[in-house]
């Protein structure tokens, strides 16, 4: 069996809630530097030869942004971005339960998302603390000969979590 890998993305940084968006944070928009950020995170992906088999992003504007600048940059044909309106304000079972439909065929998966639940499904995949995942950050962690079905067993390794503005949070 081949090695699975995910990565966890926090959308980048968005406008904050103003008078324009009263109640509707799901369409809060990237910022500026929110694409700076993510177009930096694309850089880092590209340069560590990251491919996915699948992104799958929350329905918010700010992560759908995020996915479709990543896709855009490493070259992922954008229209194949799955929008999940179950990853927007929502709990780590949500994440798990998007794990669990994976075609087995499926290797290398992203999942941009929002705080603090990426973190906390993270922490959850390798049963342990990651710390605090900024907008941009990334998570990468990987199940070893194990199938996507062993999710539940909180044995992914950490391979590192990374904020592009402060740097390295953990390493395996």
């Amino acid at each position: 069996m081949q090695e699975k890998s995910l990565i966890l993305i926090r959308h980048g940084d968005a406008e904050a809630l103003s008078c324009k968006l009263p109640g509707n944070d799901i369409l809060r928009e990237l910022t500026s530097f929110g694409v700076t950020k993510i177009n930096r995170l694309s850089k880092f992906l590209l340069e560590k030869d990251f491919f996915f088999d699948k992104i799958i992003s929350s329905s918010a504007v700010r992560t759908s942004q995020t996915a479709q600048i990543i896709s855009k940059n490493i070259g992922y044909n954008i229209s194949n971005i799955e929008h999940k309106e179950s990853l927007y304000n929502c709990k780590t079972s949500n994440y798990i339960n998007i794990i669990d439909e994976l075609d087995k065929d499926i290797n290398n998966l992203m999942i941009v998302g929002h705080s603090p639940v990426i973190t906390e499904f993270g922490e959850y995949l390798v049963g342990k603390p990651i710390g605090h995942l900024q907008q941009a950050g990334i998570i990468y962690i990987a199940l070893k000969n194990k199938g996507w079905e062993n999710i539940h067993n909180r044995e992914a390794k950490l391979i590192f979590a990374k904020n592009f503005l402060q740097g390295t949070l953990k390493l395996a």
